[in-house]
């Protein structure tokens, strides 16, 4: 059976390895059922990554959600696997129950095990601050950067134009036409990006010319990083 390795701390969770099973569902489609619903609530997906031993002994990406987030993931899946998550749940809590040490022996057991899992979960509140200083930061700034810059401050191993190419392919920009390169508008209304227009004159003929230039905001760049894969720790 798989290992799971916590990157945050938690009182008890269910990792999407465990809903995957219990819902027949690939594990793939879980983990993107989990970034979606996180991303709605405005809740950050990053607080509850895990990892796991693969078959091949590499360390494969999970999730670990606590009770509250599990039942919000799973509130859209059948009646039938969210009552197969909730009776797991209730065996998962039951085993956490607080026991009485009932020895000397078992009370000194207790007392190092407590003081093991404090240090644990010092340790990875030190790792995972820097990841989630920058999700704060980014959802609470209203500076915006081109989409150059956005690039290179979501440290992306491509540029503006390969940018560009991928937001298309995604759907996320319009191809073709006056408004190329320009998101859709749901994206603006979500405040991840934004589109500047000025007016400039031809040199030539004197007539204007609009020019639309498109903007990532700093919550834009956080939600690029999720989708090509950036390094979060680093925020300006």
């Amino acid at each position: 059976m798989s290992s799971i390795i916590p990157t945050m701390p938690t009182a008890a969770t269910m990792s999407s390895l465990l809903i995957a099973e219990i819902t027949g569902k690939e594990h793939a489609n879980v983990m993107r059922d989990i970034r979606t619903v996180l991303e709605q609530a405005e809740i950050p997906a990053l607080r509850f990554e895990g990892c796991y031993k693969g078959g091949n002994g590499k360390d494969l990406p999970c999730y670990l959600l606590p009770r509250r987030e599990c039942d919000l993931v799973v509130s859209g899946y059948s009646v039938k696997y969210r009552l197969a998550i909730i009776d797991r749940w209730h065996e998962l809590e039951g085993k956490q129950s607080f026991q009485i040490p009932q020895t000397m022996g078992e009370a000194l057991r207790l007392a190092a095990d407590l003081s093991e899992r404090v240090v644990e979960q010092q340790a990875a509140l030190t790792i995972a601050a820097p990841k989630v200083e920058f999700y704060d930061t980014c959802m609470e700034s209203d500076s915006v950067c081109q989409m150059a810059i956005a690039a290179q401050v979501a440290k992306l191993p491509f540029g503006r134009n390969t940018l560009f190419q991928k937001l298309r392919e995604i759907g996320a920009f319009i191809t073709g036409g006056e408004r190329h390169n320009m998101p859709y508008q749901d994206l603006v209304n979500r405040g991840l990006f934004t589109v500047n227009q000025r007016t400039i004159e031809n040199p030539k003929t004197g007539a204007p010319i609009v020019i639309h230039t498109s903007y990532a905001t700093q919550k834009g760049i956080a939600w690029i990083i999720k989708q090509f894969g950036g390094n979060e720790e680093v925020a300006s």
